[in-house]
């Protein structure tokens, strides 16, 4: 499965088990420091292109509702108050 398949949480928890991965070798000496940065820099920007798809997904479907008219065409007794959930009247 690859990351834009994934959901957005399934993508963190792999970068952070990458992370805490190049971590340990660098505290073994395995690895240096700028391995574990650079790791880590690029899993931020992995969740903040994860965000922008997710922005963008989200804003491609409230145009597509309005484009639809969708919300124009639901029947006034199908609304729900917020007084106690009863339905609002004509």
């Amino acid at each position: 499965m690859t990351p834009g398949r994934m959901g957005a949480g399934a993508v963190r928890r792999l970068h952070r088990l990458i992370v805490n991965i190049f971590a340990d070798s660098a505290a073994k000496g395995v690895t240096d420091y700028l391995t574990v940065v650079t790791s880590q820099t690029a899993v931020l920007q992995t969740q903040l292109e994860a965000l922008n798809l997710d922005t963008l997904q989200l804003r491609a479907s409230v145009d597509l509702i309005r484009a639809l008219g969708v919300a124009g065409r639901i029947p006034h007794s199908h609304c729900l108050r917020s007084n106690g959930g009863r339905r609002a009247s004509r």
